[in-house]
């Protein structure tokens, strides 16, 4: 059995970031390591990094921001925490002074997103998905999912 455990302050921090200053940045990342050297998610965060420079090339404050949020991703992508972890949801806006990583307990597919609000579309399925059963066990300050297999 696998455990995620999700405060509901989490959840009602990222709602809460549904307006705000500047862009949003949310990462899903898949940890699992490909060809025993290399996490799958770093080819793909390369690649959409070099594609946020040039799409935000016009506006060098809102690139620089987002290059504060990817360097700010990639850090929480290879620390301690996400080496225990299958999967991590990442949400970082600089200029909002915000930042919020949740491990997962199963790999996710990896996908960046810069929106003026959290892409939580990833996450939800992950609490959701149709081919586990879930159980949930919910107090005052957090909600426990626990995947049954």
């Amino acid at each position: 059995m696998s455990e995620a455990i999700f405060a509901v302050r989490d959840l009602k921090i990222l709602l809460d970031q549904f307006k705000g200053e500047g862009l949003m940045v949310s990462c899903y990342a898949d940890l699992s390591v490909d060809h025993g050297h290399q996490s799958r998610w770093q080819g793909v965060f390369k690649a959409k990094s070099d594609t946020l420079k040039k799409t935000l090339a016009a506006d060098q404050r809102a690139w620089q921001s987002c290059l504060r949020d990817l360097e700010a991703i990639r850090q929480a992508l290879e620390s301690p925490k996400a080496r225990h972890a299958h999967g991590m949801a990442v949400f970082s806006a600089d200029q909002r002074g915000f930042f919020l990583a949740i491990p997962l307990a199963a790999p996710v597919e990896n996908e960046i997103v810069v929106d003026q609000s959290p892409y939580l579309v990833p996450l939800l399925k992950y609490f959701t998905n149709s081919a586990n059963f879930w159980w949930c066990k919910a107090t005052p300050t957090e909600v426990a999912f626990m995947r049954l297999h």
